[in-house]
């Protein structure tokens, strides 16, 4: 008596292996497709990085920026002193500057591309302050 296989039996297991290749393949296209993203968002960043190198490399760009934040009329009546403290890092003083100005300048420098080495708020009394900034180029 020989052993024969039932065809229904090779039928199922043909089906159940087309099953599983299906769900495998589309476990592998939701993978690539999360890595595809994942791509997308390294390029992004990378991208953001470069121009965030380049402008900060720009030491011409950068003083330009701080010029254009000390030479504002809110800024400018205070008188900044600036100094040099070292190579490549300026020091930026402006004294007996009221809360709007403050505010100003610090939003301005806190959203621009500016390298702060330091920043510090004094209240001098109880509507001036100081602020000292060191920038570096």
């Amino acid at each position: 008596m020989i052993n024969k296989i039932n065809p229904l039996y090779i039928l199922l297991l043909l089906f159940l292996i087309a099953i599983a290749s299906f769900f495998k393949v589309q476990s592998i296209e939701k993978s690539v497709e999360n890595k595809n993203i994942e791509i997308i968002n390294l390029e992004r960043e990378a991208r953001e990085i470069r121009e965030l190198r380049s402008s900060w490399n720009d030491e011409e760009k950068l003083k330009s920026t701080l010029e254009g934040v000390l030479s504002s009329p809110l800024v400018s009546k205070f008188s900044p002193s600036r100094e040099q403290v070292r190579r490549g890092v300026e020091r930026v003083v402006i004294q007996n500057i009221d809360h709007k100005g403050a505010e100003f300048v610090t939003n301005r420098i806190l959203n621009s591309t500016l390298k702060i080495e330091s920043f510090e708020i004094t209240r001098e009394n109880e509507h001036n302050m100081s602020i000292s900034l060191e920038v570096g180029f």
